[in-house]
C-alpha cells in the first residue's frame, strides 16, 4: 500500500514536471 502510494506520487510529480517543461518550451 504504501510503496503503491510512493510510486504512484512519483509518476504524477514526474508527468506534473513533463507538463511544465513542455509549456515552458511553449
Amino acid at each position: 500500500m504504501i510503496g503503491r502510494g510512493i510510486a504512484y506520487l512519483g509518476a504524477t510529480a514526474g508527468f506534473q514536471v513533463i507538463l511544465v517543461d513542455r509549456i515552458e518550451v511553449n
